[in-house]
C-alpha cells in the first residue's frame, strides 16, 4: 500500500495588492493526480492543513 505524501508549497505574492495569492504546484504532483495547467481547483482549510481537489461533478462551478 502506498502512503500519503505531504507536499509543502509556498504561496506566492502576485504583487498587484489584490490580497490574492498564487500557489505553484510542482510537475511530479499533477502527473500524479493527473491535473493538467488551467485546471479549475477547490482549495479548503481542514484543520492545521489546505487541501486541494477537483470541484464536485455536481457543484455550480
Amino acid at each position: 500500500m502506498e502512503s500519503n505524501k505531504i507536499w509543502k508549497l509556498m504561496l506566492i505574492d502576485p504583487g498587484d495588492g489584490s490580497g490574492e495569492a498564487l500557489v505553484e504546484l510542482p510537475d511530479e504532483l499533477l502527473a500524479k493526480v493527473g491535473w493538467v495547467e488551467g485546471e479549475l481547483l477547490e482549495i479548503e482549510q481542514v484543520e492545521n492543513c489546505i487541501v486541494i481537489k477537483k470541484p464536485d461533478s455536481k457543484s455550480s462551478y
